[in-house]
């Protein structure tokens, strides 16, 4: 999985990354909203939701410490990213603010 999210990670195409825990209540709150996302820009951006204890090197690595934390990378540079339970707008137009610019 590791190999897999760094690929994602550094692609040309931008890719947003939720990290997320088991039994985690703000993680659950921000599933459906990151489908959402997925289903109304899927075709510009990669959209992944991942356990932090899959890719424990890469949380290392970015310094995701709580969970959920939302982050946006384009060719492995981070554009973007919070650990606030967003909403499916707020985090479209942040996405596509940041994309775009």
């Amino acid at each position: 999985m590791e190999n897999t999210l760094r690929t994602i990670i550094k692609d040309e195409k931008p890719a947003l990354i939720e990290f997320i825990n088991a039994n985690c209540g703000p993680c659950e709150m921000m599933t459906p909203a990151l489908q959402q996302v997925k289903n109304t820009v899927g075709k510009r951006i990669n959209v992944h939701i991942v356990p932090v204890s899959d890719v424990e090197k890469i949380t290392q690595e970015y310094h995701i410490e709580v969970v959920p934390t939302t982050v946006l990378f384009h060719k492995g540079e981070v554009l973007w990213q919070s650990s606030e339970v967003l909403s499916k707008q707020e985090i479209i137009n942040i996405v596509l603010d940041k994309i775009d610019s």
